[in-house]
């Protein structure tokens, strides 16, 4: 295994996507890829972003301080916030505990909810495979996990 870590291995996927010509209308991967640099790297792609988030990730709702964005109200509809060190954001709940995010402000509810169903899908497809005894080191090139956020191009986020 090299000395990559999953976001170098993110980023170095995304970047082959980009330079391939790959034009996806959203990229959707889970919590422990949403890093700032991952963010911003989608962006200056073009393309847009829908990602979950912890509970804890900072947000300014009424611009009085950063809190947790598990302390603010939401719903599925959503609500534009400032992230922390990334700019504005559509923050929005599906279900009591996930928190989603996209960059994509004029998005509406049902794309969303498109979308969020899209890699959930890829989620439970990967840990299927984990369940299913793969050897593939974590974050390997050509390991599972990679494999499967290249899936999320996928035109079912389409």
């Amino acid at each position: 295994m090299d000395s990559a870590t999953k976001h170098d291995h993110f980023c170095a996927m995304l970047t082959t996507a980009h330079e391939r010509g790959l034009r996806p209308e959203c990229v959707a991967f889970d919590s422990g890829f949403s890093a700032l640099a991952n963010l911003k790297l989608i962006a200056r792609y073009g393309w847009r972003w829908l990602t979950r988030l912890k509970g804890n990730r900072l947000v300014n709702p009424d611009r009085s301080g950063h809190r947790a964005i598990s302390e603010i109200e939401l719903d599925v509809q959503g609500r534009m916030v400032p992230l922390q060190g990334y700019g504005m954001i559509r923050v929005f709940k599906i279900g009591d505990i996930d928190y989603w995010a996209t960059h994509d402000l004029k998005r509406d509810e049902l794309q969303r909810l498109k979308w969020a169903d899209c890699e959930w899908s890829m989620e439970e497809y990967h840990r299927g495979l984990k369940q299913a005894g793969s050897k593939a080191p974590k974050y390997a090139p050509h390991g599972h996990s990679v494999i499967t956020l290249a899936l999320r191009f996928e035109p079912c986020c389409a």
